[in-house]
């Protein structure tokens, strides 16, 4: 079970999406993963690239969001912390 912090405000920006060529295979997905340690106010955040393989914009789109999930786990540290990491965001 991945637990998360209280949620925070998230601004919502609209982007033009940049022109992508109708024979398009290959795209890239930057997610962004946050590891909390429960009692703990820090936290470390990770920016993954990946490229994937798709045959359009939103099958690249879901493939992305399919892997940021599978990336997300807990567990508990040896002095019985618990630790999260949980898919925070897509970067633009």
């Amino acid at each position: 079970m991945v637990f998360r912090r209280e949620a925070r405000p998230v601004p919502v920006y609209i982007f033009a999406m940049a022109y992508i060529p109708d024979n398009a295979r290959w795209y890239l997905a930057d997610i962004v993963l946050e590891l909390v340690i429960e009692g703990d106010s820090r936290n470390v955040v990770h920016t993954n690239l990946l490229l994937i393989e798709a045959a359009s914009p939103e099958q690249a789109y879901e493939k992305a969001l399919a892997l940021a999930r599978a990336g997300e786990h807990s567990y508990t540290k040896p002095k019985a912390s618990k630790s999260a990491s949980c898919f925070a965001a897509w970067r633009t």
